[in-house]
């Protein structure tokens, strides 16, 4: 069996073609130099991902394409959440088939208010679809989802499918939304930014899944590495994070890139998403200091 998840994840960022398909050769050089400069894995089509701008077959191409670049499945995680349960089974039956470590699942979103049953309902129907071979992260992402993941739903999946369900990448950015998940027993959990990443890390964390490790993952792994310490050094980390967090997460880390890359595959997005405006190049040169970039 994979052992779960730890360290520090990057949910990659999707480059595209200028006809706004995904640009695979772009992406497999992003993720292998990622885990070449201190990820420990990828997490493939997640928010930072734009995941649900992307069809079920541009998502199962790209997965394809990243083995077969090199990337090996164990270092990678998918991201399968879909609003159609037959597409998110879809996806996590190829991402299982795949031999990945495991699918990340967001809850159908379009739906809002809708019961703990039927949502626990949504993910124990897809432990039944793919089966024993499933390896089930949930995804609490409540500020863009609007259906969260609660203590009573993660019962209740384990209720039946204890050995599916792995863990959970909390999103919610809150501090005692986090303890409340540590304080699980043998649920494995990572939060979705770097800013609760020590703070996870004294409470049972794994990890951390956050997408300033896009651009910066050499700096987060080094603070990941100091989590044991009585002093830890953040200020280069959390700066970085203001930065990317002020501009808009995905068009800024996308318009650095470009910057830093040279290449304008980085600086596009799917709709509803937009570019950031020219006006973003004191931020590029912003980040560029700060992570010693030319």
């Amino acid at each position: 069996m994979t052992t779960p998840i730890s360290g520090v994840w990057a949910p990659t960022l999707t480059p595209l073609t200028e006809a706004l398909n995904i640009d695979l050769k772009l992406l497999v050089d992003h993720c292998c130099e990622l885990l070449a400069s201190g990820c420990d894995g990828i997490v493939l089509f997640g928010s930072t991902g734009e995941a649900p701008s992307f069809s079920v077959a541009e998502r199962a191409v790209a997965l394809e394409a990243l083995i077969d670049g090199g990337v090996s499945a164990a270092r990678i995680v998918v991201g399968t959440g879909c609003a159609a349960f037959p597409d998110t089974a879809e996806l996590s039956q190829h991402a299982t088939e795949m031999g990945v470590s495991g699918v990340l699942v967001i809850p159908p979103y379009f739906f809002k208010g809708v019961s703990d049953g039927g949502v626990a309902r949504g993910y124990t129907a897809l432990c039944e679809a793919i089966g024993a071979d499933l390896r089930l992260y949930l995804y609490h992402f409540p500020a863009l989802s609007m259906v969260p993941i609660t203590p009573s739903i993660i019962a209740t999946i384990r209720a039946d499918f204890a050995e599916n369900l792995i863990g959970l990448k909390d999103s919610s950015g809150q501090v005692s939304s986090l303890h409340g998940f540590t304080d699980i027993d043998d649920l494995t959990v990572l939060p979705g930014t770097e800013r609760l990443m020590i703070e996870g890390a004294r409470h049972g964390a794994t990890g951390v899944i956050t997408a300033t490790a896009n651009i910066a993952p050499a700096v987060i792994q080094d603070v990941w590495q100091q989590r044991d310490g009585a002093s830890i050094d953040d200020s280069l980390m959390l700066s970085v994070r203001s930065i990317i967090e002020a501009g808009g997460t995905i068009p800024t880390m996308k318009s650095w890139l470009a910057h830093a890359k040279g290449h304008e595959g980085w600086n596009r997005v799917r709709p509803p998403l937009t570019t950031v405006n020219t006006a973003n190049g004191d931020t590029n040169r912003e980040l560029s200091k700060l992570l010693s970039v030319e």
